[in-house]
């Protein structure tokens, strides 16, 4: 699922549910070749209007977890990496809410954590990533 590519293209809305539930495995990318952005917090947005567009919701939980563990399950190797349990590999970004100054605003009113992941799928971009891990370890952040 390449939403950024599926509306560049604008060839179709990938019918997310319709796969998942002729049991076929999903995940979500960020593609340069013919998408817009490499960002995966723009690309969980674009997703999220393309599913809404189809009278489905993504829910900032399932979204974030479709990016984690939903994506390790679709390669076949969510006994490696997709999660932050111990004995995992681990890539993992930190993510600021507050990154922008509209970001921040709309932090103003915002008490639950699907709220706040919603500011970050809605309005987060490359910005908003505040640090980077590789195998654990923190690697400088570009931008």
């Amino acid at each position: 699922f390449c939403p950024t590519s599926n509306l560049f293209l604008g060839r179709c809305l990938f019918e997310r549910q319709r796969i998942m539930d002729g049991g076929g495995r999903v995940a979500v990318a960020t593609d340069i070749g013919c998408g817009t952005s490499w960002p995966i917090l723009r690309t969980l947005d674009e997703g999220y209007k393309i599913l809404n567009l189809q009278g489905q919701r993504w829910h900032p939980y399932a979204s974030f977890a479709q990016a984690t563990i939903g994506n390790a399950q679709a390669i076949g190797m969510a006994d490696k990496i997709g999660s932050l349990a111990a004995g995992f590999e681990a890539d993992f970004i930190v993510l600021n809410a507050q990154a922008t100054s509209a970001m921040a605003l709309r932090m103003e009113q915002v008490e639950p954590l699907a709220q706040e992941l919603f500011v970050l799928q809605a309005m987060g971009d490359a910005s908003a990533v505040s640090q980077t891990y590789i195998a654990g370890v923190a690697s400088k952040v570009v931008g």
